[in-house]
């Protein structure tokens, strides 16, 4: 159980809480943008995807599936990953009251 729950914190941080990783995350969304607006010729070119970068159940579902090589370990991370992203803004959203 400690293992899955340290899945799940490290997906979430990784998503989210990491400072390092969202600048990174925020310049390669700029780079892909970018570039392709320029090979293929489309000014209004917008990734939509780019949730999927900063989704915490996302982002542990995948490494953990790639980690462990199980997917029932990868679902119980993810949800695990819910949860603790669910309460924390939880937790943001009662201390700013």
């Amino acid at each position: 159980m400690i293992e899955l729950l340290g899945y799940a914190t490290l997906g979430f941080f990784v998503a989210k809480w990491f400072a390092p990783l969202q600048a990174v995350k925020d310049e390669l969304l700029y780079f892909f943008n970018s570039q392709i607006r320029i090979i293929f010729k489309r000014p209004n070119f917008e990734f939509k995807y780019s949730y999927v970068l900063y989704c915490s159940k996302c982002i542990t579902f995948w490494g953990t599936l790639m980690y462990t090589q199980n997917i029932f370990t990868a679902c119980i991370s993810a949800l695990l990953a819910y949860t603790i992203d669910y309460l924390v803004n939880y937790m943001n959203v009662n201390w700013e009251e």
